[in-house]
């Protein structure tokens, strides 16, 4: 998906001969520092968090986003956001390759809404609805080419064995650091994505299945998924 917005800009410039030799290198470069980049803006979960996360309260809901690797899901690094009523955006988390982060929130109707970390090359966004039960767990898939994409079939297995592959992360300073120097251009972002995103990109079509950007209801579990232990 890089190369071809790569050779989409270069047309426009009307120099496709000249640098042409030049792209996979250049999406390589990009997906590389773009990647490598969110790794300096979380740590791995402590032991003691990762065995919390099998409690839940009655008043609150947990939604667990899961990034597979690079060649499952696209080669950019999203950074995900909770947008509140007010639309004020705050960070939830950076996605890097083969991550889990755990979000706990309260029951009800929430918005989430995810960019690249990136201010040059392709810009992607995308828009999440959330209707979450209380004590309930859901599970979604960050994409890094623009989707969100709801878990509805917590037992199947090419969900499983994607997210036994993930790690689970969490939150430094350095993540809030980042999101209040840039908050400008994700507010212009996310504004934007209002236009383009919720009208354009709804669902996303795997095959004969069409899948919403929404998580309902009933996609939730009273229990989480427990990954292996070695």
């Amino acid at each position: 998906m890089e190369n071809l917005h790569f050779e989409i800009e270069i047309f426009i410039a009307g120099a496709v001969m000249k640098i042409k030799k030049l792209l996979l290198p250049l999406a390589f470069s990009a997906v590389v520092l773009t990647g490598c980049s969110s790794f300096s803006h979380m740590q791995p979960a402590s032991e003691s968090a990762i065995q919390s996360y099998q409690t839940i309260a009655k008043d609150e809901s947990v939604v667990v986003f899961f990034r597979p690797s690079a060649f499952r899901g696209g080669g950019l690094t999203p950074v995900l956001f909770e947008v509140t009523p007010e639309e004020e955006v705050r960070l939830v988390a950076f996605m890097p390759n083969s991550s889990c982060y755990l979000h706990r929130t309260t029951p009800g109707r929430h918005e989430y809404f995810w960019t690249t970390p990136t201010m040059l090359g392709p810009v992607y966004s995308a828009l999440l609805k959330a209707d979450l039960k209380g004590a309930h767990y859901y599970y979604v898939r960050v994409f890094g080419e623009g989707a969100l994409t709801p878990i509805n079939n917590l037992k199947d297995e090419d969900f499983l064995e994607e997210f036994e592959e993930c790690n689970w992360t969490t939150n430094i300073e350095a993540s809030h650091e980042w999101v209040n120097s840039h908050m400008g251009s994700i507010q212009r972002r996310y504004e934007d994505s209002l236009g383009h995103t919720a009208k354009v990109i709804k669902t996303l079509r795997v095959g004969k299945d069409k899948i919403e950007f929404k998580i309902k209801p009933e996609y939730g579990s009273k229990y989480p998924v427990l990954k292996e232990t070695p």
